[in-house]
């Protein structure tokens, strides 16, 4: 478990890492379609979902281990009114957001080992409130193997988190989309999940 968290945050703070760490896919899928509320975002990447939601009128706390890329979002986040985001250094494998509490939670490429990380990610789902959204991000395992991943399939996929929604929960998306190449970066195969939580 230290060991994952350690590889976590590597991976997060290392400028030289391409792909799926360092380009944000473009324009994540379902966040225009949500009303605007208190959203979540763990993993910052580069801060545009935060912006996005943000100027459509979100209150958002944006989470990530990496002090990097929070200042590197927050240099990103101009054109937002003041106070509408709370940028936040913690780890949501020790410090769980509070259950209920969000109309939207939004994850991307967020890498928990399996075990201890399904934990982490029940309390993620719990964080949202009924009649909110979940949105996940992750890379797509297939291609992630195929490129030889350091070490990916002991974190937990997207699949993982699929299997953990109960009946409290209905699926919109879930499925492998593959993104167009950007700034000189190979296309990128990712997994979507979108879901809504009844009650």
């Amino acid at each position: 478990m230290t060991e994952a968290r350690a590889v976590d945050a590597q991976f997060r703070d290392d400028p030289c890492r391409g792909g799926d760490v360092f380009v944000d896919p473009a324009p994540g899928g379902g966040l225009v379609a949500e009303a605007p509320g208190q959203a979540l975002v763990v993993g910052v990447g580069e801060g545009d979902d935060t912006v996005r939601l943000a100027r459509r009128g979100w209150l958002v706390t944006a989470v990530d281990t990496s002090h990097a890329r929070l200042q590197r979002a927050v240099a990103r986040s101009t054109g937002i009114a003041s106070g509408s985001v709370a940028w936040v250094r913690a780890d949501v494998s020790l410090t769980p957001p509070p259950a209920r509490a969000f109309d939207l939670v939004c994850v991307r490429q967020l890498l928990l080992p399996r075990g201890s990380g399904e934990r982490a990610w029940g309390r993620l789902l719990a964080a949202v409130a009924p009649g909110g959204a979940l949105l996940v991000f992750g890379r797509d395992p297939v291609q992630a193997s195929v490129e030889g991943g350091q070490g990916e399939a002991g974190f937990c996929q997207v699949n993982d988190v699929a299997e953990l929604l109960g009946d409290r929960w209905s699926m919109v998306v879930h499925e492998t989309l593959q993104q167009a190449a950007r700034a000189g970066m190979p296309s990128v195969h990712e997994s979507v999940l979108r879901a809504r939580r009844l009650s």
